[in-house]
């Protein structure tokens, strides 16, 4: 049986050319592979060995492919770039299981079941040496850009950054747009003591778009593109808000001209287990502001208030185990979550698309 793998690491590279060179080349090099025995690790590293962890496609992919099987990839770095080691262990085990291996790029066997001669082994020790190398400098150079994108920051400039939904940037400086009276109204809706799941109800039944949903509608309308259903997939409803979408305008400090500079060190730490001192710095007036620091501090305690009290909070250690969470789901797709309802506070199953928009589903008896 022929299996193909893809894997890229990066979200952006979907929109460009990658997963569609590496496929091509796959059927180049065996042409009549079934399109379904293609396995794609979307946006997962290989420098971390991400793709080789447990239910990544790689891994489901070595489950169903048997002894004899082939399976076909672009190059040795597309299965993995954590170095000399763990390469030849990787490929140890696949030919142990008499599995083979093409690169599709050069069209190189790697036949399964034999041990690894001195041609293969080289081939394997200078591609993994130098994926690893390339991804380590990458790594650093990306590292390096957040400390200099931090200090302009720090020293006043506008830099170009990744920005909140209601803000743009042009010719060097930030301005609000339209979605500034959206984020407005959450705040006046959360301080009146709406709660999160009522506002985005609220905007559901506005008309509101979510905002990555619109922003995303915006860029295909620019580029002169239809927002096109994935193939193999039917259309879906358009997204809606939700409860968890209204929190994170609530809790983004940005609302009141804030700027948090990106602590890439902070994950990299966590990472490596290295101990250092945060040294990055929260920088006030940044931003355009959207409200004020104190409308933005009493939205927090509306918040507070509201944690406190509900009472179907399930971290309480009164409130009653969910055994259904994360699983139950409702006939119309939607997760199903536990709601207190009545004087008497009976919990109940409830659909979380009800919640959100009101669609009138009904679950037939």
């Amino acid at each position: 049986m022929n299996y193909g793998y893809i894997r890229y690491s990066d979200g952006r590279q979907e929109r460009g050319s990658s997963v569609a060179r590496q496929e091509d080349l796959i059927k180049l090099r065996c042409p009549d592979i079934a399109t379904e025995n293609i396995f794609i690790d979307r946006g997962v590293s290989s420098f971390r060995g991400a793709n080789l962890e447990e239910g990544s496609q790689w891994c489901e992919l070595l489950k169903v492919a048997k002894s004899g099987s082939t399976i076909y990839v672009e190059q040795i770095d597309r299965l993995t770039r954590a170095g000399i080691d763990k390469a030849q262990e990787l490929f140890r085990n696949v030919r142990k299981a008499g599995i083979n291996i093409v690169t599709t790029v050069d069209g190189h066997l790697f036949e399964g079941g034999k041990d690894t001669d001195a041609g293969d082994a080289i081939r394997i020790v200078f591609a993994a040496d130098l994926g690893r190398a390339e991804s380590a400098s990458k790594s650093k150079r990306v590292a390096a850009s957040y400390v200099t994108r931090n200090d302009q920051a720090a020293e006043g400039k506008k830099i170009k950054i990744p920005l909140a939904s209601w803000l743009d940037y042009d010719n060097g400086k930030y301005k609000l747009n339209h979605r500034a009276e959206i984020v407005k109204l959450i705040f006046e809706m959360c301080i009146s003591g709406t709660g999160a799941a009522a506002i985005a109800i609220e905007l559901n039944k506005r008309g509101v778009k979510p905002f990555k949903f619109e922003k995303k509608e915006e860029k295909a309308k620019r580029e002169g593109k239809k927002l096109e259903v994935e193939e193999g997939k039917e259309a879906s409803p358009p997204p809606l808000w939700g409860a968890a979408s209204v929190f994170v305008i609530l809790r983004n400090k940005a609302c009141y001209g804030t700027y948090i500079p990106s602590a890439w060190k902070i994950r990299e730490a966590k990472r490596t287990g290295e101990v250092f001192e945060n040294t990055t710095k929260e920088i006030a007036d940044y931003f355009p502001a959207v409200i004020t620091e104190h409308t933005y501090y009493a939205a927090q305690e509306a918040l507070r208030i509201r944690r406190n009290t509900r009472a179907t909070k399930q971290s309480r250690e009164d409130a009653p185990f969910n055994l259904y969470q994360g699983v139950a789901q409702c006939a119309c797709g939607s997760r199903l979550h536990v709601m207190a309802k009545g004087v008497a506070k009976q919990r109940y199953l409830v659909c979380a698309g009800m919640r959100e928009n009101f669609s009138g589903f009904e679950v037939q008896p």
